[in-house]
């Protein structure tokens, strides 16, 4: 079984990266997943214009990268007869080519679509021949990434994507995964990352993980003294889920600002007997 240290400016572990997966292999987003893996192993090849089309739209839809919005510049037809002329392209992104995703995203060099062409490659690279290759890029890593890792900012992710840069992200990415796989030791696919950072930082009604988690966690226990303490209290207050509260809590008793009380569902937390006031500590 793998450890549950966690490392990074917001916890993260191998549990809640397997639990993350599981619940987005449950949701509509799985049944989704499910849809292109038949769609492309039946139409596997990208040779065939009208076929590539259908392939685009359903990326397009199922992904929200609204190609739609670029349509004066590149249309359906355009982007498909584009796909379809570069070379030995079934061959390359099976075998995880990344300069693919670089030829997509600069198009017809009248528009920058990268983050589709991150997606087209990856689902064919992993739905279809089932490899981990490719790592996805979206709006929502490119927003959160910085809060998890202090050693990237939004600003650079946004030089990478404007130039078409897939060679450096894919580096960075992977230089994370050997980081958090050391630390863990447990293996971290690419897709299941990209997958527990997207999910954890845009599920509906909840906001963005805080980087200065353990502040804001810390000032949120200080309405709370004098009572017992449960993660769905923290979830609720902090506006976060409840999976990610736990996490908060259990680490703020490895740090001894909380203690921990009964297992299982029964679990309560509260303040260490005697303590008058939290004061948030670096993390």
């Amino acid at each position: 079984m793998c450890p549950t240290k966690v490392i990074s400016n917001i916890p993260i572990t191998f549990k809640d990266i397997q639990d993350v997966n599981s619940e987005v292999a449950r949701s509509d987003y799985g049944v989704e997943d499910t849809l292109i893996t038949e769609c492309f192993r039946k139409y596997s090849e990208n040779n065939d214009p009208l076929i590539v089309a259908m392939k685009v739209a359903l990326i397009d839809t199922t992904n929200s990268t609204r190609l739609y919005q670029h349509k004066s510049k590149i249309n359906l037809r355009a982007l498909a007869d584009l796909i379809c002329a570069i070379p030995h392209f079934d061959k390359r992104v099976k075998q995880g080519d990344a300069e693919l995703v670089k030829t997509i995203a600069e198009s017809n060099g009248k528009v920058n679509i990268f983050s589709f062409a991150t997606k087209y490659c990856c689902y064919h690279n992993r739905n279809i021949y089932g490899r981990d290759d490719y790592s996805i890029y979206d709006f929502i890593l490119e927003k959160s990434l910085p809060l998890y890792f202090g050693d990237i900012t939004k600003e650079e992710l946004i030089s990478w994507k404007e130039g078409c840069l897939y060679g450096e992200y894919h580096k960075y990415i992977g230089e994370k995964l050997g980081e958090l796989e050391k630390v863990l030791g447990c293996e971290i696919g690419r897709r299941e990352f990209d997958r527990y950072i997207w999910f954890k930082n845009r599920v509906p009604g909840k906001r963005p993980v805080p980087a200065d988690w353990k502040k804001e966690t810390l000032e949120c226990l200080q309405g709370l003294k004098g009572r017992a303490i449960t993660s769905q209290d923290v979830a609720g207050l902090l506006k976060i889920e409840q999976s990610t509260a736990k996490i908060f809590l259990d680490r703020l008793i490895e740090s001894g600002d909380l203690e921990k009380r009964g297992r299982g569902r029964g679990v309560r937390y509260s303040l260490p007997e005697g303590e008058e006031e939290l004061r948030p500590q670096e993390t």
